[in-house]
């Protein structure tokens, strides 16, 4: 046996040692060489498999650099993810330590890079998110790998980017160690390396994500942020210097993307990305995961929703400016007056898109209907480009309003009515260039170059909950080879399995034990390492000694996962990964004999992997399935029946017959797009046909969320609602107001909107309650007119420089004092003489019972009274928008707030609901509306008297509505109305 002497001169002749023996291992030819080991293609001689062989460099055989070396197999080894380079084995041959690791044949991303350039954009991002897939799974794991760089990035033939080297990893929970060795050299990559690193300050994953930043730059420029002539300067450049934004070198980078660059390369491990989920979220829009375009239906909610938000804000915010206070109580002003007020209530809505949208990338109505802004790079759309947009969209439908108030109105002259439907023609004229080939983009989109997308557009995997305790060996266990029986599982056909520990490497194998004279497996099997089958890892046919070993993957056999219903959004990727394997393995001739639900394995982060045996498991009882489904042949129009069958089981949750499986059969509700695609199945489609097809419904809704239903709930309710609370806050904001004036001395502008409102209602009414009571058997027209009287004596007298003093109006209290009370005011000053004291004194003693009721209250305070009149008022408003709502659910099959959020309504077993029983769930829905004005009608009057009983009801309804909202907000899959109607809620699309 001859054992290479590893030499750096090697490689420069890739045939250099090929034919050459290290143990069981024949050299192939030389791959290249790391920081401490050549890495060689290799043949393991015993099973003909085709690895790579990494073995110590002949400098570097020091008891530390050999301790290094096996670290690193037992650390990579601990890591099994389709996104990491996977291990077989570590060993020591004639006292050479050897590392045999899966062979990747596509090359490096440095190799890559230096053969065609920097990368684009989308296929960069991509790259990264494989690499930190791996990496997360690294971090999941405890384990830091400190070392990522684009040459330990491996790339294989289909694309899949494999990490690896993890020579220089740790575990989370280790501090961090010097660099340099005594002799200067340094264990790593400067260039590469996070500056608290360099320093050897403790390491954690944030000094990854660095690495990660680092790789995105090269990928995307071809050089590195730091470069030095020598290890001295390119430490102090690292260390000192910040990094130059990848555009400098690659003009036309989006710049969302270099920002997220810059932050993986702040000197601070603070100011980086907290997560790999953080940095993948910031990537996101800048890879092939296109976001869907926005419906223009939603896009409507969420303007909607933005609109009553804006509404209420610029309400609030005049209340904050001197004479605008009027707004709040009294809309028909002076053009004059109205015109600050508009220009307010633009410039409000302008920072509010301007700040949200630019800034967050989505303002609050866009964001609860789940909608993003984007910038021509797919980024955020930046200030700037927002501010425009919101000028657009804003200000090309208020220049009616603004017209009318600058040219056309004279003094005292209201607005006319139909201004508002002039501005909503402005805004419907900005959506005329929607199409759906240019992503619904409205005039705002166009001109500035975004777009309105879904959020939603990347979904992850659901993942499985696995429970269970890690096995121990006993001390007499059993031994296949170097594995030690930790279970002994239920035997399933012809073989027995054994759940083992692989001494040499500490990781779980399953063992497949099969009766004397067993066949091999098969050459081409033994050699596949797709992430959609099971690893073959070692195996002996010798006598009574035949067996298999195969990796242990964390996970469920799919028959056991079927035996429940599993939703449309797990059941999708586990369809994709069947298809995908069943293509790969159509090609490369892998197909297993049989196809059957008992050969399907479910990883613990969702994947489906296709055996070509039954499933190992745990539960005995799951043997008795086995019977119950149909084997098809590995060819022909089996896959596709396959397909069916897995769907149909996993969505019922009962294992079915290939033949008995039938989309119709699924009687379970599911998104329209999945019941399409369901149909397709028997189409006779091929398996690469129903990749394609199948893809795209992953950024698909799959399900309805608790956001989505949130949303549901906003729209139906945003109009009355809004009107409510500023009606509620309107009411408490005036006493407050008049509190905080009379504290401060201004009572006299808050006795005078006293005596006006009086007033007004004795020449109103011809009976107010809220009359003073001094009738003593007086004609009641008599005692008006004498109370009237007395209170226009009152004003006069009392309130005339309160009433000539402009400061008056320009208050708080003087501003909710409407118009026309205004008017009537200065019209007794002109009119009516001042008063003689003994009118005076008489108009006194009419007057002060009215004053002292208005401070002490009656029945029911004026201010508890007015709030449930205010509640009164929105049960009724409340009413006009169920009835409408009810009368859209039949016609519509479910109302525009549904369409507008892609979504609809089925019944239990998935099938279209009918208009009558959609109007019953909508009645069940809106019953509480519809209740609440007639029992209020029934305890509570609108005029007259009201009781504190009264009040104390009104407050328990609001109450009781506000439960009802909360629990249909905090049902997790369906509501109220949908369990008594025998329906539920489903994506559109």
């Amino acid at each position: 046996m001859k054992t290479i002497q590893i030499d750096p001169s090697t490689f420069d002749n890739p045939g250099e040692g090929a034919g050459a023996l290290i143990g069981g291992y024949r050299i192939i030819r030389s791959l290249g060489q790391g920081g401490m080991g050549a890495v060689y293609e290799a043949e393991e001689i015993e099973s003909g498999r085709r690895l790579a062989l990494k073995v110590l460099r002949g400098g570097l055989h020091s008891p530390v650099a050999r301790q290094r070396f096996r670290r690193e197999g037992l650390l990579a080894a601990s890591i099994n993810h389709p996104n990491t380079v996977y291990v077989f084995g570590t060993d020591e041959i004639d006292g050479q330590p050897v590392i045999a690791m899966e062979l990747v044949r596509g090359g490096t991303l440095q190799e890559r890079v230096a053969q065609n350039g920097p990368m684009a954009v989308v296929d960069a991002v991509d790259a990264i998110f494989q690499v930190i897939a791996g990496l997360e799974c690294a971090a999941a794991s405890g384990m830091l790998h400190r070392d990522i760089k684009p040459s330990n990035c491996f790339v294989e033939t289909d694309g899949t980017i494999k990490v690896g080297d993890f020579g220089l990893s740790i575990s989370s929970s280790e501090g961090g160690e010097p660099k340099l060795t005594m002799t200067g050299s340094f264990l790593g990559t400067p260039a590469f390396s996070p500056p608290e690193q360099l320093r050897g300050d403790a390491f954690t994953i944030q000094g990854d994500i660095y690495a990660v930043g680092v790789t995105l730059y090269y990928l995307l420029t071809g050089r590195t942020p730091f470069e030095g002539g020598d290890l001295v300067r390119m430490l102090a450049t690292v260390l000192e210097r910040p990094a130059s934004s990848p555009n400098e070198f690659r003009p036309g980078l989006p710049k969302g993307l270099c920002t997220a660059v810059l932050r993986c390369l702040e000197k601070q491990p603070a100011k980086r990305f907290k997560g790999y989920s953080e940095l993948r979220n910031a990537l996101l829009p800048f890879s092939s995961a296109a976001p869907c375009p926005a419906a223009l239906s939603l896009r409507f909610l969420a303007g909607l929703i933005d609109w009553v938000l804006l509404f209420a804000g610029s309400t609030l915010m005049t209340l904050l400016l001197g004479r605008s206070w009027d707004v709040l109580f009294h809309a028909e002003l002076h053009p004059s007056e109205r015109l600050p007020i508009e220009v307010l209530s633009v410039a409000f809505s302008l920072l509010y898109y301007s700040a949200l949208e630019g800034l967050w990338g989505a303002s609050i109505g866009k964001w609860v209907c789940g909608l993003w802004v984007t910038g021509p790079a797919r980024g955020l759309a930046g200030v700037p480009r927002a501010l425009v947009r919101a000028f657009v969209s804003v200000g090309i439908p208020s220049l009616p309003n603004f017209l009318f108030l600058l040219l056309l109105l004279r003094p005292g002259d209201p607005p006319p009515s139909w201004i508002p439907g002039c501005g909503l023609a402005f805004l419907a004229l900005l959506f005329l260039s929607a199409r759906q080939r240019n992503g619904f983009a409205a005039v705002q989109d166009l001109v500035t170059r975004t777009r309105v997308v879904r959020r939603a557009a990347h979904q992850l995997r659901p993942e499985l909950e696995l429970v269970g305790a890690r096995a121990v060996p006993s001390e007499d266990a059993a031994q296949f080879g170097p594995y030690q029986v930790l279970e002994t599982l239920p035997p399933s056909g012809d073989a027995q399995w054994f759940l083992c520990l692989d001494k040499p490497l500490r990781r779980n194998a399953w063992i497949r034990k099969l009766p004397p004279g067993a066949l091999p497996v098969a050459p081409a099997l033994r050699n596949v390492a797709r992430v959609g089958r099971l690893r073959w890892l070692a195996g002996r046919r010798s006598g009574e000694d035949c067996w298999d070993a195969y990796e242990a993957v964390p996970g469920r056999s799919f028959l056991e996962l079927a035996s429940q219903r599993q939703p449309w959004k797990r059941v999708r990727f586990l369809l994709l990964d069947l298809a995908e394997e069943m293509t790969a393995a159509a090609k490369e001739g892998s197909m297993p004999e049989l196809l059957n639900l008992n050969r399907i394995w479910i990883t613990a982060d969702g994947r489906a992997k296709l055996l070509d045996f039954p499933a190992p498991r745990r539960d005995a009882r799951l043997t008795q399935r086995e019977g119950e489904t149909t084997p098809l042949p590995g060819a022909g129009s089996g896959p596709q029946l396959f397909l069916n069958q897995v769907a149909v089981a996993a969505l019922e949750g009962r294992p079915v017959a290939a033949t008995d499986a039938r989309p119709a059969l699924v009687a379970i509700p599911l998104p329209l797009h999945a019941r399409e695609f369901l149909s397709e199945l028997q189409s006779g489609l091929s398996p690469d046909l129903l990749v394609d097809r199948l893809k795209p419904l992953l950024s698909r809704l799959g399900f309805v969320s608790r956001q989505r239903r949130l949303a549901v709930i906003a729209g139906c309710m945003a109009l009355p609602l809004t009107f409510f609370v500023i009606g509620i806050a309107a009411v408490l904001f005036r006493p407050m107001l008049e509190w905080a004036f009379v504290t401060q001395g201004f009572s006299s502008a808050v006795e005078l909107g006293q005596c006006l409102d009086q007033l007004a209602e004795l020449n109103s009414s011809q009976e107010s309650a809220a009359q003073p009571s001094v009738r003593g058997g007086t004609d009641a027209t008599t005692e008006r007119n004498r109370a009237r009287e007395a209170f226009e004596i009152i004003i006069v007298s009392r309130f005339r420089q309160v009433i000539t003093n402009p400061v008056t109006w320009t208050s708080v209290a003087g501003a909710s004092i409407p118009p026309d009370r205004r008017a009537a005011a200065q019209g007794l000053l002109a009119t009516r003489p001042p008063p003689t004291d003994l009118e005076l004194k008489q108009a006194t003693e009419v007057v002060e019972p009215y004053l002292k009721r208005q401070a002490s209250g009656g029945p029911v305070t004026p201010l508890a009274s007015k709030l449930v009149t205010q509640v009164y008022v929105s049960a009724w408003a409340l009413l006009f928008v169920a009835i409408p709502s009810l009368i859209a659910a039949f016609t519509l099959r479910g109302g525009l707030v549904l369409r507008a959020l892609d979504l609809t309504i089925v019944k239990n077993n998935g099938t279209p609901a009918s208009r009558l029983r959609i109007f019953w769930r909508g009645a069940i829905a809106w019953s509480p509306a519809l209740l609440l004005p007639a029992l209020m009608a029934w305890w509570v009057p609108l005029f007259g008297v009201m009781s504190w009983k009264h009040a104390a009801a009104t407050v328990l309804v609001v109450l009781l509505a506000l439960v009802l909202v909360v629990w249909a907000a905090l049902l997790p899959a369906r509501g109220l109305q949908d369990r008594l109607a025998g329906t539920c809620l489903v994506p559109r699309g």
